[in-house]
Order: C-alpha cells, then structure tokens, then sequence
C-alpha cells in the first residue's frame, strides 16, 4: 500500500478504455451567422461537429437524409460522405473539425476540403483511423436534438479559446474542453427519459433563457414562474441539476458573453460593461478580472 494512500474511485472497463484511446486535437472552430448555403456532398480527414443553434436546413450523412433546426447536433466520422444545405435567411452554427487520437505523424495538417471530394486516397496517411470504442464508433448523422444551454456553451468556448489560440499555444486548453464537451454529449447520449428527473426540461429550458438574455435582466421570479415553481422549489431544483444557483449562472453568462463580444466583436470595454448592465467600466472590468484572472483587455488580446 503507499503510504498516505486513500479509496479512490475506479472508472469502468468501458470508462478505462475509452480514456487511454482519447488523445483529442482540435484542427479548426467556427461560431458563424450564415445566409442560405450549401456544402456539395464530400468527404473528410477528420471528424466534423455540428451544432445547429438557430435555422433551418437538410444534413445528409452517409445514407441518411434529416432535416435541421435550433439544437440539433450533427456529428461526421472521417471519410464519410456528407452534404450540408442551410435553407433559412440565417443559421447560426457552431462547428469543430478534430481528432479523437492525437498522432503527431499525422495531426498537423489543416485544410477547409471543398464540396465535391469524394477520393481522398491521395491523402490516405492523414485519414484519422477508426477509433476503436464502440460508444463513440457508433455516433453519426443528427446525434442529439434539443440540445441544452450548457453543451451549446461548451462548444462556443471551444471556439471561442481556438479563436484567441492564434496568439498563444492552446492545445491543451482546447483538448480540456473538447473532453468537457464530449463528457456531455455521452451522457445526453446515454441517459433515457425515464432516468431523467421530472424537472429536467424545465430546468433546462431556464438556463437556456439565461444564456439568452444578454445582461442577465431575467428575475428569478419571472424565471420560477414559467417553470410553475415557488422561487424557493425552483431554486432548490436548479442548483441540484446545474450545481449552481440561477444567480450565479447568470452572472457566469455574462461573463461568456463579454468574451465574445471582445474576442469577436468591435465594441470598446464601456461600451461592452453598458451592453451587459454593468453599472460603469470599474465594475465591470472588477467581475471579469475575477472570473478569468486576467483583465479585458489583456483577454481581447490573446493573453493569460
């Protein structure tokens, strides 16, 4: 025994497989607000996900065809043919190529690979290889619908952090959270109705109302009352679900919003602290500086 040595939890066999074939590699992330397009049917290298936030459009993924709408996430295995419409005036998707296993003999590569490429034998050595758990081997086509708010914000810091990666290595911090994300996705995947608490979706739906509410004005009790709870039952159940008070998530949602408005928007620092109901700059700079460690600016440009 080691000295000092305490019980310790022990992941499953699937759990313990799956964690020493995981080495994630994040190539490229795009958070965009698009007009009607259209990817012609091709094939990839890498895996691609896809996360419809708002629009309308038609995925096809291997021989499957489906329609697209707000929460739907598409996930594309490597050398699979897929096409891609979006048929709405917008879409807003948020979207990552990666590899599942890191390999430094074939990772480093990066290229947006046109509509139209169906043989990609030329470029056999860099098709990432089949990844051997049957969990994940088994994701395609539209995996989850309806997603909720905190996923939809796991993939916008994924590409948020690739974004500001351009000034300083990332790989790690991108691979955290690409674990984060999947760690999600699995456990969307896996959990049935029945296994969910009753109050799952009306939770669910309160988070996703607070992330949409720019300066955090929602009161908790408008957000109890269209849940039909007391405010202290909704409380109790919000931070069960979200291991946070509702309080604190909108104010974590404000943060997030700064950091987009700085990484990708045009916005001075007061203009950004007035759009987010911060009552003057200092105040607003004091809660970012707490929450990430560094200042507004430094964050704008690229520093830790």
């Amino acid at each position: 025994m080691i000295p000092g040595e305490r019980q310790t939890a022990v992941p499953g066999d699937a759990d313990a497989a799956r964690l020493a074939l995981l080495r994630p590699y994040i190539r490229q992330c795009g958070d965009d607000l698009r007009p009607p397009w259209f990817m012609e049917e091709r094939k990839l290298l890498d895996y691609l996900l896809v996360l419809i936030s708002s629009g309308n459009g038609i995925f096809s993924v291997g021989n499957e065809t489906f329609p697209v709408s707000g929460g739907d996430l598409v996930w594309i295995a490597p050398d699979t043919l897929h096409e891609m419409r979006g048929s709405s005036q917008e879409m807003h998707c948020l979207y990552t190529h990666f590899d599942l296993s890191y390999d430094p003999a074939r990772s480093h590569w990066d290229a947006c690979i046109p509509g139209g490429t169906r043989d990609l034998s030329p470029w056999k050595e860099l098709m990432h290889p089949p990844f051997k758990d049957p969990l994940i081997a088994s994701l395609g086509g539209k995996i989850l619908s309806g997603c909720p708010a905190s996923l939809k914000q796991t993939l916008a810091r994924l590409c948020l952090e690739h974004r500001r990666s351009a000034n300083r290595p990332a790989s790690l911090l991108l691979a955290g959270i690409f674990m984060e994300l999947l760690h999600e996705i699995l456990y969307l995947r896996e959990g049935t109705q029945g296994q969910r608490p009753a109050y799952w979706d009306k939770m669910h739906r309160a988070a996703d109302s607070i992330f949409a509410c720019d300066a955090g004005a929602l009161s908790i009790a408008r957000l109890a009352r269209e849940t039909s709870l007391s405010q202290s039952h909704f409380r109790k159940l919000f931070r069960e679900l979200h291991g946070m008070s509702p309080g604190r998530m909108q104010h974590a949602a404000k943060i997030r919003r700064a950091c987009e408005m700085l990484v990708y928007g045009n916005l001075n620092i007061s203009e950004i602290a007035a759009r987010l109901g911060f009552s003057n700059v200092h105040n607003f700079s004091r809660a970012f500086h707490l929450a990430t460690s560094v200042s507004p600016r430094a964050y704008r440009l690229g520093r830790r």
